[in-house]
């Protein structure tokens, strides 16, 4: 009986011997293949576990700029890791690697270093640029990639409390590239306290900056009586069987009633139009002065009967009008250098746009004037630059008429009024 119970204490302690040798994984990955790749906000582990059929995965383990300890695995399946959780740019950050096998036993670590560029909420504020806007300011800033938010704020007038105050005004991502933002401000005033802040993906707030006495350009309408309109592609129909004309576009009438008002109400248009396949082209409008350009402003008029049978209307309107424009200016309307893009509009031409109520039929001038004037705006960067011409260049119109029959199939452009708005 002692013999046997001898016996089952030795093999006991030859199993557990080996058992604990089962326990202890160990592992030679070369140093040479773990490399590091500074990127915004972090680095870019790269590994190479290719002949070492003992590691199943590997697992980094590092503290952010938060002060915590962050786990990241990957497995023999890919080459690289992502480590985040940086703001500003850093050296030699510590980072513990260990490997584990199919068994997930887990090796001793394996310490090494890299380096970090700075976020892209860190990095906003190395490029950004508060500057004087159209009833209020715009910012212009660069970023490496799309890794957080900007919350933009000003110092106004609380309309509760009616003390002053810290109002949000918005908040926008922060996209990759060069980008340019506009906020007009209802509570207008000759300049601003402009406070931006900035946080990651992560919730956690990164910077904030304070731009003080950032003026705000009040701006009012450029009198139409002294726009003139050039037509260097001739473009432009000028039928006074059916009062098409460039005059139309400043004659004051914003919804189309001259024709109810010189009793014309079923062919002719007293609108601003051009001729067949003149989208993608454009028509210049000379202010016989600088100005500071801060926006135009399109009309559409309503339909006037329920089939248009004057010139090629094809017995629609809402398809006729501009859905993509691009402004452009200049103090030389021949040099093809000299113009510079001010504004950009864009509605998809599937949809009903900004002109869709035209297409309602209104031929009483009372019920005309009663109801809601159909416009866009296009709204031009405040560039502190001051243009004598401007170049309108319709890219496409709306495709939409309610029933997706009749698309425009002629390509022309039409407007009842045209407002341009300048630095006051």
């Amino acid at each position: 009986m002692k013999n046997t119970l001898l016996i089952w204490i030795m093999l006991l302690g030859i199993w557990g011997c080996s058992n604990d040798d089962d326990n202890a994984f160990e592992t030679s990955v070369p140093r040479e293949k773990i490399t590091f790749k500074a990127v915004p906000g972090g680095a870019i582990m790269y590994y190479n576990l290719k002949g070492n059929k003992e590691v199943f995965s590997i697992r980094a383990r590092y503290v952010d700029a938060q002060g915590k300890e962050i786990t990241v695995d990957g497995t023999y399946l890919s080459d690289s890791l992502t480590l985040v959780g940086f703001d500003d740019a850093r050296q030699n950050v510590p980072v513990r690697l260990s490997f584990f096998n199919h068994k997930l036993e887990e090796s001793d670590g394996m310490d090494m270093v890299f380096n970090t560029e700075d976020s892209a909420p860190a990095a906003f504020f190395k490029t950004v640029e508060v500057t004087p806007g159209w009833n209020g300011f715009q910012i212009a800033y660069d970023a490496p990639q799309s890794t957080g938010y900007a919350h933009i704020f000003y110092l106004g007038e609380n309309p509760l409390t009616h003390r002053p105050d810290t109002l949000w005004l918005q908040t926008i991502l922060i996209a990759k590239g060069h980008n340019v933002h506009s906020f007009s401000l209802q509570q207008e005033r000759p300049s601003n306290t402009i406070i931006i802040t900035t946080e990651d993906f992560r919730g956690y707030r990164v910077k904030k900056g304070v731009w003080e006495n950032v003026e705000a350009y009040a701006i009012s309408q450029y009198p139409s009586v002294n726009i003139s309109v050039k037509d260097p592609l001739g473009i432009i129909e000028e039928n006074t069987t059916y009062r098409l004309s460039s005059q139309y576009l400043f004659d004051g009438k914003t919804k189309g009633e001259a024709r109810m008002l010189e009793g014309n109400v079923e062919k002719q248009a007293y609108l601003f139009a051009t001729k067949k396949n003149t989208v993608g082209k454009y028509w210049v409008l000379d202010l016989g002065e600088k100005q500071m350009i801060a926006r135009l402003r399109m009309y559409a008029a309503y339909k006037w009967s329920l089939f248009i049978a004057s010139w090629n209307w094809m017995g629609q309107l809402s398809d006729k009008y501009p859905s993509e424009v691009t402004i452009y200016g200049s103090n030389d309307m021949e040099d093809e250098e000299s113009w510079e893009q001010l504004g950009y509009f864009y509605q998809s031409p599937l949809v009903e746009g900004w002109a869709a109520k035209s297409n309602t039929v209104i031929a009483d001038l009372t019920v005309l004037e009663r109801q809601e004037s159909l416009y866009a705006d296009i709204n031009c960067v405040a560039n502190g630059k001051e243009y004598r011409y401007i170049k309108m260049l319709v890219h496409n119109t709306f495709r939409y008429d309610g029933q997706l029959t009749y698309q425009n199939r002629n390509n022309i452009i039409a407007l009842s009024e045209l407002e341009v708005f300048v630095k006051k």
